[in-house]
C-alpha cells in the first residue's frame, strides 16, 4: 500500500470520526442501550469489511471504490469506537471487554499501511479475526444488559449485516490464493447463517412495516450475493459490490430495529 494511502487513512480517521458521531442528548436508557448494541454490532461488520477492501486492492479489482471504501471503515470504526467509550461509560461491566475491542484494533490498523497481497491479506485476516471476536463478546454483554427483547433483534439484524462482509471477504481471499479447509467451512457457516438469520428477522414480532420492506429488500441482496458466490469463476468485482448493497440494506434494518418499537 502506498504512503499516501497510509496518510489517507490517518487523516480520514482525523476528519471522519468526530462528525460521525450523534448527538446523544435526550435518548432514554433503552434507546441508548439498543443503539450500544448497534454500535458494536457495527465493528464486527467493519473488522470483515476492511478485510475485503484490503484484499480486494490486492487483486486489483475496482480498486478506486476499494481504497475509499476501506477509508471509510477505519473512520467508522474509530468513531464508533469514541461513542462507545462515551455512552458505556457509566456501564462498568463493559468496560473489560471495550478495553479488549480497542487493543485487538489497534493491533490491526497499523497492518492496514502495508502494501496489500497474499501474505499481508493473511495477516490482516488473522487479526481481524481477533477484533471480530472482541466486538462480538461486547454486542452479546450488551444485549444481554439491555434486558429488552427488542436487544435481540438488533444484535441478530447487525449480525446478518455482518456475515454479508464474512463471506465476500472468505470469497476474495480465496482468489488471492488465501484459502483453507477452516476458510472454506467457516463460508458454509456463514451461507447456512445469513440465510437462517434472514427468515428468523421475517418473523420478528416486532417488525414495522418499514423493516419489513427493508428484509425484502434485503432478501433480494442475499440472492444476487449468494448468485455471484456460486458462479463458477468466482465475479470478485460482482461479490463486491453485491455484498456492498446488501451490507447497506442491513445496516439500515439494524438502524430501524435500535430505534425501538414505534
Amino acid at each position: 500500500m502506498s504512503l499516501r494511502f497510509s496518510k489517507l487513512l490517518f487523516a480520514a480517521s482525523l476528519v471522519l470520526a468526530p462528525a460521525l458521531l450523534p448527538l446523544m442528548a435526550g435518548t432514554t436508557q433503552s434507546a441508548s442501550a439498543l443503539d450500544a448494541i448497534n454500535l458494536a454490532g457495527r465493528q464486527r461488520m467493519l473488522s470483515q469489511r476492511i478485510v475485503k477492501n484490503y484484499t480486494q486492492l490486492g487483486l486489483g479489482v475496482l480498486s478506486e471504490a476499494a481504497e475509499r471504501q476501506l477509508r471509510d471503515s477505519v473512520a467508522r470504526f474509530d468513531a464508533s469506537q469514541q461513542q462507545l467509550q462515551q455512552q458505556l461509560a457509566s456501564w462498568p461491566a463493559s468496560q473489560d471487554e471495550l478495553v479488549r475491542l480497542a487493543a485487538e484494533w489497534q493491533r490491526l490498523k497499523p497492518m492496514l499501511a502495508q502494501r496489500p497481497g497474499r501474505d499481508s491479506s493473511r495477516q490482516v485476516e488473522q487479526q481481524a479475526e481477533a477484533v471480530l471476536g472482541a466486538s462480538h463478546v461486547l454486542t452479546l454483554s450488551l444485549q444481554e444488559q439491555s434486558g429488552t427483547d427488542s436487544g435481540r433483534w438488533v444484535n441478530l439484524a447487525g449480525r446478518t449485516r455482518m456475515l454479508s462482509q464474512r463471506l465476500a471477504k472468505y470469497a476474495l481471499l480465496q482468489k488471492l490464493g488465501v484459502d483453507g479447509a477452516v476458510q472454506r467451512d467457516a463460508t458454509e457457516q456463514a451461507r447456512t447463517e445469513l440465510g437462517g438469520a434472514l427468515d428468523s428477522l421475517q418473523r420478528a414480532p416486532v417488525n414495522s412495516p418499514a423493516i419489513r420492506r427493508q428484509l425484502e429488500l434485503a432478501k433480494q441482496q442475499w440472492q444476487f450475493l449468494e448468485n455471484a458466490l456460486n458462479q463458477s469463476q468466482g465475479d470478485v468485482a460482482h461479490i463486491a459490490t453485491t455484498s456492498e448493497r446488501l451490507v447497506e440494506v442491513m445496516d439500515e434494518v439494524t438502524r430501524l430495529y435500535s430505534a425501538g418499537p414505534k
